[in-house]
């Protein structure tokens, strides 16, 4: 497991203050992955959880991607915010990118675990994830842990 610090000069008013990224070594010898999580502090985080997004599409099974719907056993204030936040999803589905969110009230924080995150190398997110991002930190801080 390796933690990554990050600085206010790299961050700017970013809640991010870790990036922790574990590799999960793979029983059949081929080296396994890398998992990486967007840690935010938060000495108010509710008990144990997570959401993620269920995809909305115009068709059954096969349909474009509309809408996200973000489910879990979260407070529902924090799931309510997310799921009102349009922009935010609409940027997710364009990137393709699915995201779980987990609570860890033991640690005071939260990780936000994208599945773009797990791979043979940790990945380097691009501008808009790294928004999106600092997003769902925000979403996660202004809930309070209501």
């Amino acid at each position: 497991m390796t933690i990554i610090k990050i600085g206010k000069l790299f961050t700017g008013s970013s809640p991010i203050r870790w990036i922790n990224v574990v590799q999960q070594i793979s029983t059949d010898g081929s080296g396994g992955i890398y998992i990486t999580a967007y840690i935010v502090p938060d000495p108010f985080v509710p008990s144990k959880g997570h959401i993620a997004p269920v995809r909305v599409r115009n068709r059954l099974l096969f349909g474009q991607v509309i809408d996200l719907r973000w489910k879990g056993d979260l407070p529902s204030e924090i799931i309510k915010r997310m799921n009102e936040n349009v922009p935010l999803n609409q940027k997710l589905i364009r990137q393709k990118e699915y995201v779980t969110i987990y609570s860890y009230p033991k640690h005071g924080c939260w990780a936000i675990v994208p599945r773009s995150g797990v791979g043979a190398y940790p990945p380097i997110p691009s501008q808009e994830q790294w928004d999106c991002y600092k997003t769902i930190a925000h979403h996660l801080l202004e809930s309070g842990g209501k």
